[in-house]
């Protein structure tokens, strides 16, 4: 059932003519966001509920490489490689609640994470984040 997942539009020019729904199998969750890094690498980036959450209302950022010609998640046959699901962020201090809106840039040599948490109470919060390579972020979150 295509009626509860995410897909995407595409087209030459704003005006149209576009092509599409193209549905993106395994994109779980809200707020997509496609990233194109300088070597041509694409990224699909979403958020989701957390897979093992440290508490009520925790929530994930998880990325992965998409192909643009047939609107697939890239994934490695063995599980192994550099591909698949990878999480990026679980919301900063103890009980940082709903990390979402993600957002990936690349400025100069660093790629950068801007997600919003905390709900729209007072604790609402900007959180970024840089690394080199998209592929770094665990370990930037290791350090933060």
């Amino acid at each position: 059932d295509d009626s509860n997942g995410n897909f995407v539009l595409v087209a030459d020019s704003v005006e149209g003519p576009w092509k599409g729904p193209y549905w993106i199998a395994g994109a779980e969750g809200i707020d997509p966001d496609i990233f194109e890094d300088r070597d041509g690498a694409v990224y699909w980036t979403q958020t989701r509920p957390a897979r093992r959450p440290q508490w009520e209302g925790q929530t994930e950022i998880w990325t992965q490489r998409i192909d643009t010609d047939s609107w697939s998640l890239v994934d490695d046959a063995d599980g192994q490689g550099p591909y698949g699901k990878v999480v990026l962020w679980r919301g900063y201090g103890v009980e940082a609640v709903w990390a979402e809106g993600p957002h990936l840039y690349r400025i100069g040599d660093y790629v950068y994470l801007l997600t919003a948490e905390g709900g729209t109470s007072r604790d609402h919060s900007e959180m970024a984040m840089r690394v080199e390579s998209v592929g770094s972020f665990g370990g930037a979150i290791r350090d933060f």
